[in-house]
């Protein structure tokens, strides 16, 4: 995964969250919608083939590391 998207990915999931409701999501925090629209999202915008799976091992990392920044 690039870091372009890499990026795209943290962006959208911000835009998701904030707008839940735009999505048709019961709550923010619905994460196993909110990781199949955001995989949706970058396969078709950027020509990609990620599984929800490999979407979710780096949203994990990435936060775990935002975590460790602020601690």
């Amino acid at each position: 995964m690039t870091l372009q998207q890499k990026q795209y990915l943290v962006s959208e999931l911000k835009d998701v969250v904030d707008n839940y409701e735009v999505y048709e999501l019961d709550s923010p925090s619905d994460y196993d919608t909110i990781l199949s629209i955001l995989t949706g999202m970058l396969n078709e915008d950027w020509h990609t083939h990620f599984s929800e799976v490999e979407i979710d091992e780096y949203l994990t990392s990435y936060f775990k590391e935002e975590l460790s920044k602020t601690n």
